[in-house]
């Protein structure tokens, strides 16, 4: 809860191959958004391509050793793309449409500070491939 009151989800789980919101951890879940990270949960991984946006031929090819189950904020820029594999091992593609940084204000608006850490919005679409 913030200082006037309002409630914030601290986590934020989604199930990829079948494209539901879940509350709470469960066995199918693929996403998990914290304050800090977007996370794979269940086995799902991500992976950045160095050449072209993801493609099931282009994720196929990734080697093992590229794929990691979180994304650091750092990576996540508006239109960054990455190659998903979901926990029932399907591949499919995760675009970031936006991503902003939570800030803190202190005694006015110039003496912000701004915390690098947290997420406040994330915005992203995926596509998974049979």
């Amino acid at each position: 809860m913030d200082e006037h009151g309002n409630n914030f989800i601290k986590h934020n789980y989604w199930e990829m191959d079948e494209n539901q919101l879940h509350y709470d951890l469960k066995d199918d879940t693929d996403l998990v958004l914290t304050a800090n990270s977007l996370g794979g949960a269940n086995g799902a991984t991500f992976a950045s391509l160095t050449n072209g946006p993801p493609s099931l031929h282009g994720c196929t090819q990734i080697p093992e050793a590229a794929w990691s189950s979180l994304v650091a904020t750092s990576q996540m820029k508006p239109e960054s793309s990455f190659c998903a594999r979901t926990s029932e091992g399907r591949y499919g593609k995760l675009v970031v449409s936006k991503i902003s940084m939570c800030e803190k204000y202190l005694t006015s608006e110039r003496e912000r500070e701004r915390f690098t850490g947290e997420i406040c919005v994330l915005e992203v679409s995926f596509l998974i491939w049979e």
